[in-house]
């Protein structure tokens, strides 16, 4: 369950999860069976967890895990450490949860509503300690709190006919350490309308078509993400969704190893600081906006 390895079928099951929580009604429960998986990402586990807490809210129910005892022991000690159970308030039954990857490190979910700058920097004072390492505080805090900005300003507009129940302006963030490969993950995901469709409404849209106009169809999402990042790295006078795009880029790209992933709807982006940026156009929406930064520590 990795949206890196195995894109088309885990926004698949989000899609059809989302269509059988609208349906959901008390009389009518339904469980999702976690047995079969063996791996999942911890960018997976945050849309996951997104999910849940949007369903969990707009349903006002209480979740519970279902035959946890037969769930990998990889998979369910990821949830634990990255706090799957504790923000979806579910109580733990196993209490014994052994680590088995000690190089692995994982970050608790938080969640909230605002371009909350608190957030972004609890998440990076309880990475601190695991890290042993230092890296560019600063310019990770810019990129999570643009990321923010984002979300509040673009991500859930007013009057959207939006297909599922949305939690006005909230996002989720976790993280991740390897201690073996000194590679640090940061995500950022938000259930709105998706970058490409908020970029025709910008007042550089016309700058974006000249970008990928002769390269790329405008329909094309993953090309529109290249061409509002492209527009944000050479235009200085730009609205703060140019600005937030360019800034989202800088804290990975900084570092020689690092990478960072957009995926938003039906459009995917992947850069490198020493490759030419990849493009994806995807025939399952993700639902919403998912960012991935990553860094190699010294």
């Amino acid at each position: 369950m990795c949206f890196e390895d195995n894109y088309e079928e885990v926004a698949f099951f989000f899609n059809k999860f989302r269509k059988k929580a609208l349906s959901f009604t008390s009389r009518k429960k339904f469980s999702i069976d976690f047995e079969p998986i063996n791996f999942i990402s911890p960018g997976a586990a945050l849309v996951l967890a997104a999910e849940l807490d949007r369903w969990r809210k707009t349903h006002d129910i209480k979740l519970k895990p279902w035959k946890p005892k037969k769930w990998h022991p990889r998979v369910k000690r990821l949830f634990d450490e990255m706090g799957l159970f504790s923000l979806l308030e579910i109580k733990k039954k196993d209490k014994n949860l052994k680590n088995s990857d000690d190089y692995l490190r994982f970050f608790k979910f938080l969640t909230g509503k605002a371009s909350d700058g608190e957030i972004a920097d609890k998440l990076m004072k309880s990475m601190g300690p695991a890290l042993g390492a230092e890296y560019n505080e600063e310019r990770l805090y810019i990129a999570m709190s643009e990321a923010m900005t984002n979300v509040v300003q673009h991500a859930y507009p007013e009057n959207e006919n939006f297909k599922y129940p949305i939690l006005p302006n909230q996002w989720w963030t976790a993280g991740s350490f390897n201690r073996k490969s000194k590679m640090m993950t940061v995500l950022f995901y938000d259930q709105g309308v998706g970058i490409p469709a908020t970029l025709p409404k910008q007042n550089f849209w016309q700058d974006i078509i000249s970008v990928i106009s002769g390269k790329y169809l405008l329909t094309n999402q993953g090309a529109l993400i290249l061409g509002a990042l492209e527009v944000g790295r050479t235009r200085s006078k730009l609205a703060h969704r140019g600005k937030g795009l360019r800034q989202c880029l800088d804290f990975s790209l900084r570092s020689k190893d690092g990478n960072i992933i957009i995926m938003s709807d039906c459009g995917g982006y992947k850069e490198s600081p020493d490759s030419e940026p990849i493009i994806y156009q995807y025939k399952n929406p993700l639902g919403g906006t998912f960012i991935q930064w990553r860094v190699k520590l010294d």
